[in-house]
């Protein structure tokens, strides 16, 4: 049986079609930025403002918001299906286009014609690790992996004769934290609980699963935290479904 995704109902709502179309002028008249990234680069984006669009066939006109040398030699995501992300209020939309680029106008194009997702940007995610998502934790000088994250806290397995050493409520001080490349140090933190670590088969494996709880965290930390993972889970589902697309072909 396939295991369900706990968070799938808080990373994504499907936008239907007529409120994407109800989107476009405000697209428009806004002249919203748009943030365009190529499938597992998502540091790497590309910052753009839309200039028109076209209502009826749903596509918006872009100008490239980077410096003189990236305007002269145009886009390297030109001709690629591309990541894309824009906000309107505290929705934050995301689908995957044909990145395209008028020979006249050198206006480039995006056309929304494949599935449009919206979440709030401060929804709490727990993102899960994943052969994409690497999650460190390091406590005492020693780093364990990491099962999964959110702002508030991580979870990481211990051999079972550790459990002194962590035992719930204890408290550490001076750790860090990394998820891919980005890295913060977590001044403190506590043991909020254990249970017994099982195998895929359901077995116990020797391991206990902590969850570690991160406290005092600052506001600057605490919102580096939110955007990382937000990004992070949403690029994840992403990921997911250009896999779902490229295997449909």
């Amino acid at each position: 049986m396939t295991k369900r995704d706990p968070n799938k109902k808080h990373y994504f709502d499907e936008v239907a079609l007529q409120e994407m179309k109800d989107l476009m002028p405000t697209l428009i008249e806004s002249k919203a930025e748009v943030n365009i990234w190529e499938q597992g680069k998502h540091e790497d984006v590309e910052f753009y403002k839309c200039t028109s669009g076209d209502e009826e066939s749903m596509q918006l006109f872009l100008e490239n918001q980077g410096g003189f040398l990236s305007k002269l030699t145009g886009s390297s995501l030109k001709d690629k299906d591309v990541f894309i992300k824009f906000t309107i209020g505290k929705m934050q939309y995301f689908t995957t286009s044909l990145l395209q680029q008028d020979e006249t106008s050198k206006d480039y194009i995006l056309t929304f014609d494949r599935k449009v997702y919206k979440s709030q940007q401060r929804s709490n995610y727990r993102l899960m690790f994943s052969s994409s998502v690497t999650i460190q934790f390091k406590i005492d000088d020693e780093v364990f992996d990491g099962l999964d994250i959110s702002a508030g806290g991580t979870s990481i397995e211990v051999p079972e004769s550790e459990a002194d050493r962590f035992a719930k409520d204890k408290e550490f001080s001076e750790c860090q934290l990394r998820l891919n490349t980005f890295k913060t140090d977590i001044a403190q933190c506590k043991v909020a609980g254990s249970w017994v670590a099982k195998d895929s088969l359901g077995q116990p494996n020797g391991n206990i699963k902590l969850g570690i709880a991160f406290l005092n965290v600052d506001k600057k930390t605490e919102e580096k935290l939110f955007q990382e993972i937000n990004s992070e889970a949403r690029a994840e589902e992403m990921r997911k479904m250009m896999a779902k697309r490229a295997a449909s072909k």
